[in-house]
């Protein structure tokens, strides 16, 4: 089966999907979906042209879905069950992610990050670029075939991430990660784990959001350190839950295309205890809960 990538007028609004007569469900489930090709598609976002694209790769999910790698003209898609999950042009979000876990406030000379989620290795190259040379960054991701894909397909794409001598990769679950941590070990924790609080790829990932796994989370940072939340969309509830935990929390929306006038998606940055509270990166607008 040909499969497509679709532009929308409003620019940056993009969405990939199979051809021919599936064209107009596929179109809908744009608006539908909370993940990272269905956020703030509006109706202005119509398709003008179609773009072939290339199947790399699929494999099976821990849970048994069906995970797809496309390239067209060195632009890499990833797809779960024909729905976008991420797209290496349009990850101004996953760097800004990056972008605030290091400016979690004044950090030790080699302080010790934790990286839930490889993804592209976007988030990554975006934290490896500003944190010390000594620092040590401990990569956690799931699935197997997504790190050979980033040694593989991607490292043009974030700067051989994985070959900088200041990261370490584990295929694991990060949950079994934080269950064995040292306790008060990590200075700052990015997690990009699935959709965020609306999982898409494995269901167990929803634990991390809860009260247990926020339980591990405070844990495993140190005094003032800070974890952050790549999220699809907005949840009251785990900001609820943050919040009771003990964290000084901001949500911070992100546009998930460089350039675009809507925020797409949203950052939930927590930091433990009330003495270190970060700057945000430049231009983003914490906010509250919302109403």
């Amino acid at each position: 089966m040909t499969q497509f990538q679709c532009f929308g007028i409003s620019g940056g609004a993009r969405r990939e999907f199979f051809g021919g007569a599936e064209w107009e469900p596929e179109f809908r489930d744009c608006f539908a979906l909370p993940n990272r090709f269905s956020l703030s598609r509006t109706a202005s976002a119509f398709a003008t042209f179609m773009i072939p694209h290339r199947q790399i790769a699929e494999i099976r999910t821990p849970e048994g879905g069906h995970l797809t790698l496309l390239e067209h003209e060195g632009e890499f898609s990833i797809r779960l069950n024909g729905h976008g999950l991420m797209n290496s042009q349009d990850a101004a979000s996953e760097r800004l992610l990056g972008r605030l876990g290091h400016q979690a406030g004044p950090m030790p000379e080699a302080p010790r990050f934790l990286v839930g989620g490889l993804g592209m290795g976007l988030t990554l190259r975006s934290l490896l670029d500003e944190i010390p040379p000594h620092a040590g960054v401990t990569v956690v991701e799931l699935i197997p075939e997504v790190v050979r894909w980033n040694r593989e397909f991607f490292a043009a794409n974030n700067g051989a991430a994985l070959d900088d001598p200041r990261v370490a990769v584990e295929v694991a679950d990060v949950w079994d990660v934080l269950r064995v941590a040292t306790p008060e070990g990590y200075d700052a924790i990015l997690l990009d784990i699935d959709n965020g609080p609306f999982p898409l790829v494995q269901g167990n990932n929803l634990r991390i959001y809860y009260w247990r796994g926020i339980q591990l989370l405070v844990r495993a940072l140190k005094p003032g350190g800070r974890v952050a939340f790549w999220s699809a969309g907005r949840d009251n509830d785990f900001f609820d839950r943050l919040c009771k935990a003990g964290f000084a929390v901001d949500v911070v929306p992100s546009r998930q295309v460089a350039g675009s006038q809507q925020s797409e998606c949203y950052i939930y940055v927590a930091d433990k205890g009330p003495d270190r509270r970060a700057n945000l990166a430049g231009g983003a607008r914490s906010l509250t809960r919302s109403k």
